[in-house]
């Protein structure tokens, strides 16, 4: 079996939400967040891939969370909070 790997940007926009929201979520363990694989001989400079696998169940144990930030809504149609 191949494992399909992701970028930041595939989940992004798989997910409707900006590129640094998942380094956020990965960063900050929001809702469990998979964590990334490090694809590089360099921790610090290494690329972030996150098996596709994971993500789905990731999004399949969301089913039925709530206040889940943003995951699916479009950047046009988010809430913004006034300062």
């Amino acid at each position: 079996m191949n494992t399909v790997l992701l970028t930041q940007g595939n989940i992004s926009d798989m997910l409707g939400v900006c590129p640094p929201t998942i380094s956020k979520w990965s960063k900050d363990g929001v809702s469990n967040f998979p964590a990334p694989l490090r694809i590089g001989p360099n921790p610090s400079t290494a690329t972030k891939m996150w098996r596709k696998s994971d993500i789905l169940s990731w999004l399949s144990a969301l089913q039925g969370v709530r206040n889940v930030p943003f995951v699916g809504t479009p950047p046009s149609k988010r809430k913004r909070k006034k300062a």
